[in-house]
């Protein structure tokens, strides 16, 4: 709270109110006359101050005959019926009396007054208590909103108190404006003054209320409701890097503040706050992690990652591709990066940008990829094969099964095929037990996995093959082998089944198998990113960047999560029904997530503020292909398009 004194400003008539002006002069003891209020009241006409022998309606004398016998004003103790006193027995706690045990008030006139002339108070809050005055609101001056200035975001001029208080973590509250009003009825200039406000002003700027006033005394003071940090209001910084770090968009957070009819920061101020200060803290605190992160590693360690792209958009119509190598051993994402269209030929070739700028990454920084594990993207395979020789490629199996999974399910629907339904999921399951359990070797993955075509007709054992000649279950008791559907040598069904098994392309795949490594963390993260960058919004280079940044963060500083111990020393699970699967299955209840680095976000932007450092620092580099539109043909004028798209609801005439 900034306050600001000024001894002497005359105010007119119209700034004290007539009703209050008459509830003050029937309040001024006897022989009192305010040098304040000297323009405002004639002089007092009490008997007791002309020293007339009839009833005083002064309330220092208590309606006694002159000369006044108040106790107070005789200085004996006694209940002190001055306002000044407000009716406390001696010693007054009054601030006028000083708290001594006879009143030293000039109204009270000790020794007691018999003068007909009648005193002058050099201030007005020694003479009358206001404690019970109440402060109406006509009486307010103009009521100001959204003050709109160059620097629409920026507080006025003067300086704020220092606080100690750190703004990141001090707890703020919602309050309510007509309770907040009632904070501001009397002084806050002096705080001996408790004189009412006469004169207020209220200024929004952003989230931030700034309240300026003026006492009955002439106290001016100004009360902000947030700090101020380098002329900007603490709070419209935290409020955009809350919308930001979180992964929130300023149109929801604003639906969420006209439902509560709450006072924030406009659109144009968060874009202003994002581009200057939150983008570059994003950007900084990734490189500091990266750098920590990628530090750990050594260049004789056999490194496994996973590496994924993703697309902002579903289908081939994407502006946007994210690729990233994660650690297959702690889950944590080593470098990411995004590639814009119109750096590549078509949408098509953003997932191998992204993939080549990735390796690059890690070869800049001293770490050794040993083995990758991807999709089956042929374009992935070509680049590894020819730029990185010396990096093993491995296929995802979770990819792998969902391509075996999408085979089976189309065969099933077919009448002739219905046999196979049953054995869908055992076949899904097969081929992860196979990539499992095959020690690495690709001869005897492959005859793992074929030999589901003989388990499937009741056939556990075989001569043909090198490595794997019987099924690895325990011999079927008669009972078991009854209630199993076993399919006939040579139905459409069994055919249908071979189609898949034996496909080529499946086949050769199986040989990049071996390793058992798949993208399901990785594929994880990518739903995650969901919340920080949704698919059904649009976002700039920068803001696409900084969004996959913080969710990178996210699931870096949470990685080391243990699942939750229930009183009895149990773990604790929830058990959850799959539309999928259509059957329960069982989740872990994982602990509370780490999101300290969110406060350090927005301690960095605060502190970016205080330094005034500009966007340039730490900006997010753009790509100059980057900068280009989407668009191939150039822009018509506004005009012309809404012409054209009027014209196609005309009515058509025959």
């Amino acid at each position: 709270m900034i306050v600001q004194k000024r001894d002497t400003v005359p105010h007119s008539e119209e700034s004290l109110p007539t009703d209050m002006l008459a509830e003050v002069s029937n309040r001024l003891p006897v022989n009192c006359l305010s040098q304040d209020l000297s323009d405002q009241l004639s002089q007092c006409n009490s008997p007791c101050c002309n020293g007339q022998p009839a009833p005083c309606p002064s309330p220092c004398c208590n309606g006694q005959p002159a000369p006044c016998p108040s106790p107070c004003c005789n200085g004996q103790p006694a209940p002190c019926p001055s306002p000044c006193c407000n009716g406390k027995p001696p010693p007054c706690p009054s601030p006028c009396c000083n708290g001594l045990f006879m009143c030293q008030s000039p109204c009270c006139q000790n020794p007691p007054p018999q003068q007909s002339t009648p005193m002058k108070c050099n201030n007005l809050s020694d003479c009358l208590d206001f404690s019970d005055l109440s402060f109406h609101p006509d009486h307010d001056s103009t009521y100001i909103q959204d003050t709109d200035s160059e620097s629409e975001w920026e507080s006025p001029d003067e300086e704020a108190e220092k606080d100690d208080t750190d703004p990141v973590t001090d707890t703020k509250c919602l309050v309510f404006h007509n309770q907040l009003k009632g904070l501001f009825e009397k002084c806050l200039g002096d705080k001996f003054c408790a004189a009412p406000v006469v004169d207020r002003k209220e200024e929004w700027c952003g989230s931030m209320l700034t309240v300026k006033g003026t006492c009955l005394n002439h106290h001016d003071f100004v009360w902000r409701s947030q700090p101020v940090v380098n002329k900007q209001p603490v709070g419209n910084i935290l409020c955009a890097g809350a919308i930001l770090f979180t992964g929130n968009t300023f149109t929801s957070f604003k639906e969420i503040t006209e439902a509560l009819n709450l006072k924030t920061i406009q659109e144009r101020q968060f874009y202003a706050i994002q581009k200057k200060h939150l983008l570059p803290c994003v950007n900084q605190m990734w490189k500091i992690h990266q750098e920590q992160l990628l530090s750990e590693y050594t260049q004789d360690e056999a490194l496994v990652v996973a590496g994924d792209g993703r697309c902002d958009s579903p289908g081939h119509t994407a502006t946007f591709g994210t690729y990233s190598l994660m650690d297959t051993k702690t889950n944590r994402i080593l470098t990411t990066n995004v590639v814009k269209v119109t750096e590549v030929p078509n949408s098509y070739h953003m997932e191998n940008e992204g993939l080549v700028r990735c390796m690059q990454d890690l070869h800049n920084s001293g770490v050794t990829v040993h083995t990758i594990a991807t999709d089956r993207h042929p374009q992935i395979t070509k680049t590894l094969r020819e730029k990185y020789p010396s990096v093993e490629q491995q296929y995802d199996v979770w990819h792998l099964d969902k391509s075996v999974k999408k085979k089976l399910s189309a065969v099933v629907k077919k009448k002739e095929c219905a046999d196979l339904q049953p054995w869908a999921k055992a076949i899904s399951h097969h081929l992860w037990w196979s990539a499992d359990s095959c020690q690495g070797n690709a001869l005897e993955l492959k005859e793992r996995w074929q030999s589901i075509l003989r388990h499937t007709v009741n056939i556990h054992e075989w001569t043909v093959g090198q490595r794997f000649l019987k099924c690895a279950h325990e011999d079927l008791s008669d009972k078991q082998s009854r209630s199993k559907k076993w399919l006939k040598a040579g139905s459409p069904a069994h055919k249908a089944l071979q189609s898949i098994v034996l496909d080529k392309r499946l086949t050769k795949d199986l040989e990049s198998v071996t390793g058992f490594c798949h993208t399901g963390h990785l594929e994880v993260y990518h739903n995650m990113l969901l919340k920080y960058a949704p698919k059904r919004l649009s976002f700039s280079y920068e803001g696409t960047v900084a969004r996959t940044l913080l969710a990178v963060l996210d699931n870096n500083h949470n990685q080391n999560r243990e699942q939750v111990v229930n009183k009895n020393g149990t773990l604790r699970w929830n058990v959850r029904w799959s539309k999928v699967t259509k059957r329960f299955t069982a989740q872990k209840v994982m602990g509370q997530k780490d999101m300290e680095f969110r406060q350090h976000l927005m301690q960095c932007a605060v502190d970016r503020v205080e330094r005034g450092l500009g966007e340039e620092i730490d900006k997010i580099f753009v790509p100059e292909l980057a900068r280009n539109t989407v668009a191939k043909t150039p822009k018509p004028t506004r005009d012309e398009v809404v012409q054209g798209h009027i014209s196609r609801f005309r009515k058509l005439t025959y």
